[in-house]
């Protein structure tokens, strides 16, 4: 299993079931790669409803439809934490490019002294790790090092914050 869900739901399965077969009008997307440098995909979060993130990583049999039926759409509206390196992650997979809305480019209009995720979930009640602080806890230098559970839940979390926001 390579689909992995972060949140308060009692059932998950559903809720997965339902993200696919009847997509919302708006999402908030995050990507995990091995490093800023090498952006080779590894996952995709996704978080529809501020409170429960799932993802789903690259090989996983469901990530051909997360491509198709969410990231490709025009009509469902995409929200990312710096789109540009998310959208050019995903360049190969022909995702969405016109509806979409950016939370960094938001917070960085506002007279904040920061925009960085971990630092806006404040302002929504929700709490996120760098990924820095991740790799330095688990002393790895890679993403792709980590544990699948840690990856997946800090994607969760991110898409999750970037949803609320």
């Amino acid at each position: 299993m390579t689909v992995a869900h972060y949140g308060p739901s009692p059932n998950p399965l559903g809720l997965w079931r339902d993200l696919l077969e009847s997509p919302p009008d708006h999402i908030a997307i995050d990507t995990e790669t091995i490093s800023i440098n090498d952006i080779t995909l590894l996952g995709i979060g996704l978080c529809s409803d501020g409170d429960n993130g799932f993802y789903v990583s690259y090989d996983d049999s469901e990530f051909g439809d997360v491509i198709d039926i969410i990231l490709q759409n025009p009509y469902i509206s995409k929200v990312y934490h710096n789109a540009p390196f998310d959208l050019r992650v995903l360049r190969a997979y022909e995702a969405d490019i016109t509806n979409i809305d950016d939370t960094l480019l938001m917070a960085r209009l506002m007279p904040e002294p920061v925009a960085t995720l971990e630092d806006l979930a404040f302002w929504v009640g929700r709490h996120t790790n760098s990924m820095r602080s991740i790799l330095d806890a688990f002393r790895v230098s890679r993403s792709n090092e980590l544990p699948f559970e840690v990856l997946a839940e800090k994607c969760c979390r991110d898409a999750i914050v970037t949803r609320a926001l």
